[in-house]
């Protein structure tokens, strides 16, 4: 039998509630964001750049993106992957 993982659906739940605080005008709450998805945006930045300045910069470019464009996200899909996709155009 599994045991359904409650802290991945207590982190999606907590993702949708600052998503929400940050689409209301509550943009310090946008650096919990930063603070979830820096590493894995970093690391995929690297992945496809191979230089460890050049994942910094994008990495920094799409939370800011993600930022600018963050009232037109809604949860047709995850946030991460909205984040990945909209966000990390600048890097193809």
């Amino acid at each position: 039998m599994t045991v359904p993982n409650k802290s991945k659906e207590n982190a999606k739940l907590d993702i949708k509630s600052i998503v929400e605080q940050v689409q209301t005008g509550d943009i310090q709450a946008y650096t919990e964001i930063i603070r979830c998805f820096q590493k894995p945006i970093y690391i995929y930045c690297y992945y496809l750049l191979g230089s460890k300045e050049e994942a910094e910069d994008a990495s920094q470019d799409i939370f800011i993106k993600g930022l600018e464009n963050i009232n037109n996200f809604s949860y047709t899909v995850s946030f991460s992957a909205w984040l990945y996709k909209n966000c990390s155009s600048s890097l193809y």
